[in-house]
């Protein structure tokens, strides 16, 4: 139930002198899976109102009262991976394609280190904290590993659920291009220093240069969910791709699911009565064998070293029913006694999500959940949201725009001369039409048009 911090790492602000204290002055700690962002090179640090850069890896041995020792590799463990730009996910035994979804030219092999510590620039003048900070890159969302094949399976509420364990990566590849490494002049207690970010006074000329990505991972328990049906003749999971309104309507669906997926977090803490930064939750994709497209899969998992029990319980078929009737419970709530438009800390939002804020939706984590568990929305949801988004994209394009009724189930807007758009729910199956970039008629979902009426006007 307990668990200790196994990974924390250093970023040393100075060169350390002494291995008494250890951790010596200057050093601050972070769990490796934050440190990935937090102290990755060109990245900058606050610490007791000063600001420090981030240029390199190092790690140190402490030798007693003696001065520490510098290591020759501040890798770590360091391994060859494959990452899917397109499904997201991770394979540990790199192919010529995705081991989930079979891509090809999305898909790279890269070299993954999980370092020992970071360092700055050592720098005698430091810079006092003005309110500003470069933050150049970050990890991605968690990346999960399965095999399906030793996990536990039923099927309720519409949904596939597997439990069992797993590995869960957090990686920073600095948008995909990698940090390039060289060795730090002065010998192993310098390090390695990131090319781009450090001064040439830093580099070794004679050292080889390494491309890396910075990664953490954590072994652990893992329930993934996906629909039993990824799209029926009247509702679809799936992500067209192809024409500019297909992508949009991905990113919908996108958002419906990571909406659903933050939804049943909350509805699983209060259950256990934990915290929710206890549980780690994201969405993976899979490609469906029939229309070839990708749908995702939602997953929980424990946020703590070899899994705290939490999920394995939740796994079970009695208890992941009784998590759904929570989170329609929460979606009741929502539905009758919340104001917001989209989602806020009252509901979907917290500091741990602040990367999917844009996304999240309390209505499509409600209306994605009616549609696996009843066949349809249980309630419209959009009524006032898409007559207002209607009314509002008419007038920011008028007067080429008109709409004759914007309180309609399905409205449709003129665009005078050009193809007249349909208003529809994210989760209606007209994948066909997304799909035909000739079709006569526009299919627009509502979530884009409330959000981004500019991206529509540019689809039409």
């Amino acid at each position: 139930m307990f668990g200790f911090p196994t990974q924390a790492r250093y970023l040393f602000t100075q060169m350390p002198q002494s291995s008494d204290p250890w951790p010596p002055v200057g050093a601050v700690d972070r769990d490796l899976r934050i440190a990935i962002s937090e102290f990755a090179p060109g990245n900058e640090v606050v610490i007791d109102k000063f600001v420090y850069r981030s240029i390199g890896l190092v790690g140190f041995q402490p030798m007693g009262t003696r001065r520490p020792k510098g290591l020759e590799e501040p890798f770590g463990r360091v391994m060859k991976v494959g990452l899917c730009d397109v499904c997201k996910n991770i394979d540990e035994r790199p192919g010529q394609s995705c081991g989930t979804c079979g891509e090809v030219s999305a898909y790279r092999e890269v070299e993954l280190a999980f370092p020992i510590g970071f360092r700055s620039e050592w720098a005698r003048e430091r810079r006092r904290y003005e309110s500003s900070l470069d933050r150049l890159s970050r990890a991605s969302v968690p990346r999960v590993t399965v095999d399906t094949s030793r996990m536990n399976k039923h099927e309720t509420g519409g949904l596939i659920v597997r439990g069992g364990s797993t590995v869960i990566y957090s990686i920073n590849d600095n948008r995909s291009q990698g940090f390039k490494f060289m060795r730090g002049r002065g010998g192993p207690s310098f390090g390695w220093v990131e090319v781009t970010h450090a001064s040439d006074l830093w580099l070794d000329s004679n050292s080889e240069e390494r491309n890396i990505a910075l990664g953490a991972s954590l072994t652990t328990d893992v329930l993934i969910a996906h629909a039993i049906e990824p799209r029926t003749s009247a509702f679809s999971h799936c992500l067209p791709d192809g024409n500019h309104a297909a992508k949009l309507v991905s990113t919908a669906r996108r958002a419906a699911w990571t909406s659903l997926a933050f939804a049943l977090r909350i509805a699983a803490t209060k259950k256990l009565d934990i915290e929710e930064p206890e549980l780690e939750t994201g969405i993976r994709f899979i490609r469906d064998t029939e229309s070839h497209l990708l749908y995702p899969e939602v997953f929980l998992a424990d946020a703590i070293e070899n899994g705290a029990g939490y999920v394995s319980f939740l796994a079970q078929p009695r208890e992941f029913l009784d998590l759904l009737n929570r989170v329609e419970g929460l979606i009741d709530d929502w539905d009758h006694e919340h104001g917001c438009d989209t989602s806020c800390y009252a509901c979907l939002r917290d500091y741990s999500n602040s990367n999917f804020h844009p996304l999240l939706d309390r209505r499509l984590a409600a209306d994605a959940l009616d549609v696996l568990r009843y066949g349809a929305p249980r309630r419209d949801r959009w009524v006032e949201t898409r007559a207002h988004a209607v009314e509002a994209a008419i007038a920011a394009f008028a007067p080429t725009w008109a709409c004759a009724d914007p309180f309609a189930d399905t409205p449709l807007i003129e665009t005078h001369g050009q193809r007249r758009v349909e208003v529809i729910h994210p989760l209606v199956n007209r994948d066909k039409d997304l799909l035909n970039a000739m079709a006569p008629m526009l299919v627009a979902d509502v979530f884009n048009l409330n959000r981004r009426p500019g991206e529509i006007y540019l689809a039409v």
